[in-house]
């Protein structure tokens, strides 16, 4: 990350954690269109309706990508160092991939493909 190589490290875990919440947020939109854009009503509504019903479950992972926004929502804005920057980038990385994965899973068994 630019951010990363530039000693912004509070800016590239806030970049990275906006990211998560957009990936997941576009996932809920799937089933309610006007999510409010409240990291908390995100986190809470994905949690509800993605991890707890088993519908973001990384290959080969578990649901352990979908922790990764847990944690940093829980940790909140507190300052960032370069190694916990540079893990939540990382992660958030992780997530978004999960997040495309599921997207698509859930985009084939709409259409009835087996998946």
């Amino acid at each position: 990350s630019v951010l990363l190589e530039e000693n912004k490290f509070v800016e590239a875990d806030n970049m990275a954690y906006q990211a998560m919440l957009s990936a997941a947020r576009a996932l809920i939109k799937t089933e309610w269109l006007d999510v409010p854009a409240d990291p908390g009503v995100i986190v809470s509504e994905f949690r509800k309706r993605f991890v707890d019903k088993k519908l973001f479950v990384a290959k080969f992972a578990g649901a352990d990508f979908a922790a990764y926004l847990f944690l940093r929502h829980e940790r909140g804005a507190n300052g960032a160092d370069r190694e916990s920057a540079r893990q939540v980038v990382e992660e958030s990385q992780l997530f978004i991939e999960a997040a495309h994965d599921c997207q698509s899973r859930l985009q084939k068994e709409i259409s009835g493909i087996k998946v």
